[in-house]
């Protein structure tokens, strides 16, 4: 059986590069994107079985837009878990409206990471 395919759009590389170490131990495959046009681009020719999708990320789409824009392609199956430091109510609203299956607040323990991705895929 294949590994289960994990893209992390996620423009912190040390967070995404620690996040993607750990993963991996877990069994999973794990691509890195670390911008919104790379990341789309990436679903599109990897087609993972989840995303893991910062918000607040560089050029010119974020988190929401990119979640909208995944929604209404073929990648609409892939289930998408927003990550955002944000605490702000509102950006976890949006995320769900955009289209997101979940919504982790960063800093996040990896292991309630790996447990959120299983309950989702």
């Amino acid at each position: 059986m294949s590994k289960q395919k994990i893209l992390m759009i996620e423009d912190e590389i040390d967070l995404a590069e620690v996040a993607k170490i750990g993963l991996e131990d877990a069994g999973y495959e794990v691509i890195l994107a670390g911008d919104g046009e790379t990341g789309v681009k990436k679903a599109r020719e990897e087609k993972p079985d989840i995303i893991l999708l910062d918000v607040a990320l560089p050029g010119l789409m974020d988190g929401h837009e990119i979640c909208k824009c995944l929604q209404e392609e073929d990648n609409k199956d892939i289930p998408i878990i927003i990550l955002t430091a944000s605490a702000v109510k509102e950006v976890e609203e949006e995320s769900l409206m955009s289209g997101a299956v979940g919504f982790i607040k960063k800093p996040y323990d990896l292991n309630d990471l790996i447990k959120k991705i299983k309950r989702v895929i």
